[in-house]
């Protein structure tokens, strides 16, 4: 019996994450490490409908994140931050 897959690890995920292109479509297992959170975080706040989350793609039953959007999202909360 083999064993379950080891989750990779966050820096490799930002390693994903900083490689692909702007408009790749990613999993939500590097937008969660992007993010800080866990992946059920993400789960969560779709099932939920929180705007506090990048927007995503359904592709049957796929969930992806665009690196773009992701970017964005990011860039507002450092606006927000901001004094």
């Amino acid at each position: 019996m083999s064993k379950p897959a080891k989750p990779a690890e966050p820096t490799a995920l930002m390693a994903l994450f900083d490689a692909a292109p702007a408009e790749a479509l990613l999993p939500q297992e590097i937008v969660a490490a992007v993010l800080g959170v866990p992946p059920q975080t993400l789960e969560k706040a779709r099932c939920i409908g929180l705007k506090e989350f990048p927007p995503f793609v359904k592709l049957g039953v796929r969930v992806r994140y665009r690196k773009s959007s992701v970017v964005k999202h990011l860039a507002k909360l450092e606006e927000r931050c901001v004094a």
